[in-house]
């Protein structure tokens, strides 16, 4: 399964994406990457699959990106429009130089309703840390990003986060266990529960 699907114009905003799939490739994240994922097989099924099995989008706005969205057989186009109908947690971001265009086409302008986050070379590794804030659905931190043969277990909660973290290194289950943190618990919907072991909500405020 891809977690993070990344969509990008290739002039432009190659650089951004490739320096996302190696940074979060090495944290431990499924990711797709259209030069790296894509071996055989027809493009347009492929990327849709992709999309279909992420949890999130990261969206790499370089300068007049969108310019040729207005192509209908435009492929940045098919792949936000594609996200967007599927309610994929989506996070534009913006590279210097980046304006939004007047107008969008219809299945595109929800686009700009999206948090999204300026790209900074020189402070990247912030923006890393805040993208990753933003996923919905979060790794929580292992000693190794092996993740092979782990159980993987979902947790939400109505706390805060640092909260959660701390609670889950006391549980001590040991390294067998992959923990992720969901920041919506109807992120949920985004996942192939069939490689879940076990989901786990804490309500603390029963008027929820």
């Amino acid at each position: 399964m891809n977690q993070i699907f990344i969509s990008y114009r290739r002039l432009g905003g190659d650089a951004v994406a490739y320096l996302l799939h190696e940074k979060l490739t090495s944290l431990g994240y499924k990711v797709f990457y259209d030069i790296e994922s894509l071996h055989h097989g027809r493009f347009d099924n492929n990327i849709f699959k992709s999309i279909d099995e992420c949890s999130d989008v990261l969206v790499v706005l370089s300068p007049n990106s969108l310019d040729r969205c207005v192509n209908e057989d435009d492929w940045l186009r098919a792949e936000v429009s594609y996200a967007i109908q599927k309610e994929k947690n989506i996070i534009p971001l913006m590279m210097d130089g980046f304006d939004w265009p007047e107008s969008l086409p219809a299945e595109m302008e929800n686009l700009k309703n999206y948090n999204g986050i300026p790209i900074n070379f020189k402070f990247f590794d912030s923006v890393l840390e805040r993208i990753i804030s933003y996923f919905a659905l979060k790794q929580a931190k292992t000693d190794s990003v092996n993740t092979e043969g782990k159980k993987r277990v979902l947790l939400w909660a109505d706390f805060n986060n640092a909260v959660l973290d701390k609670l889950i290194k006391r549980l001590q289950l040991g390294d067998e266990y992959l923990f992720e943190e969901l920041n919506d618990p109807l992120n949920i919907l985004s996942q192939n529960l069939n490689e879940i072991d076990s989901i786990v909500f804490i309500v603390t405020d029963c008027t929820k």
